[in-house]
């Protein structure tokens, strides 16, 4: 890790560390197999460079998002009163998919009762699933800001935990389990691209990626059509609003960047672009032909992301972060159909 980045931490000015890290790798240890790191010739020679993709898009509920929400959880569940018999009432979420998918699965699998508030018109794949993990999906309101709001009312008036998809601690700390596994597999790696919603993935990747190696490269690759977090960013980590916020990639939108991802990303991101919805979708074809993979408009960003980074990456040694597959069949449909 840099000075500069050994500093603000030593500062408190932020307030996860590598340790709350290490401590989500040895919860998750645990509970979530590790998905794979694969490198593809293929991907390589289009980018002239050497290309790894993190598979997360293979975890049990398709999407990254399992781990923070096993770690915000467990770390739920033993901050709950023991002695009372009740112990942990349940967990709230509020979500456009892929965090509430999450969230259900943690609660599964550590036997907490999950309620997930979603918007109204949200991914209805995603929805489902979410039910058939156990969770009770609530539709509120036109948006995410809507739903997160009763989510939160719903949590305190009941006694229930919020797990907060860019403010909960533990939840970031899981994130950086990501990072950190990639420069343990490939210490010589020299850039990690991340698909770029609210900033918790990237903050968390990228200092658990920093830990290991200091000298790799942390970029961010948000959509054009909600770009809260690359802004924030270029205003030196200070939450600003997008000025839209419409992406078909309904996993990087975010009305706005909380200040605990922003804190984050400002001090570990070396660089962010902003791709385009065409850029997107032809990402998502390209993971499909080389990797055979299938990934949702968020998943495919960190690709998109790369291909546009273009000379800035020739004869490196990279890896692109595909964060989720979770993508429903009309929407592969349109994609595949140009």
């Amino acid at each position: 890790m840099s000075e500069r980045e050994s500093g603000i931490l030593a500062q408190g000015a932020i307030p996860l560390t590598v340790q709350h890290v290490e401590e989500a790798r040895r919860v998750l240890a645990k509970t979530l197999p590790r998905p794979p790191l694969y490198h593809y010739p293929g991907l390589s020679a289009l980018l002239d460079a050497e290309v790894y993709v993190k598979h997360e898009n293979h975890s049990p509920v398709g999407s990254f998002k399992a781990r923070g929400a096993l770690v915000a959880v467990t770390k739920a569940l033993e901050a709950a009163p023991q002695d009372t018999g009740a112990a942990l009432r349940g967990v709230v979420a509020s979500s456009t998919g892929n965090h509430g998918l999450g969230v259900a699965y943690a609660g599964r699998q550590l036997g907490v009762s999950v309620t997930v508030y979603v918007p109204e018109g949200a991914n209805p794949d995603k929805c489902r699933l979410i039910e058939q993990l156990g969770g009770h999906v609530v539709f509120h309101g036109p948006d995410l800001v809507s739903a997160a709001l009763a989510a939160r009312e719903a949590a305190m008036d009941s006694g229930r935990a919020y797990i907060d998809d860019g403010e909960d601690f533990w939840l970031q700390a899981g994130t950086g389990t990501i990072g950190a596994e990639i420069v343990e597999e490939q210490p010589d790696i020299e850039i990690i691209v991340l698909p770029t919603g609210g900033g918790a993935l990237l903050g968390g990747a990228g200092l658990g990626a920093k830990s290991l190696n200091s000298h790799v490269r942390v970029v961010g690759a948000a959509a054009e059509r909600a770009p809260g977090v690359y802004l924030s960013w270029r205003a030196g980590g200070k939450p600003v609003p997008p000025p839209y916020n419409d992406t078909f990639a309904e996993g990087l939108t975010q009305p706005l960047p909380t200040p605990r991802a922003m804190q984050l990303v400002a001090a570990v991101a070396d660089d962010m672009v902003l791709v385009s919805e065409e850029a997107i979708k032809q990402a998502i074809v390209l993971l499909l032909e080389h990797t055979h993979n299938l990934a949702e408009g968020a998943g495919a960003a960190a690709l998109a992301g790369a291909l546009q980074l273009g000379p800035a990456i020739k004869g490196k040694k990279v890896a692109v972060v595909l964060t989720g597959g979770n993508i429903t069949l009309e929407t592969l449909r349109e994609v595949l159909a140009g």
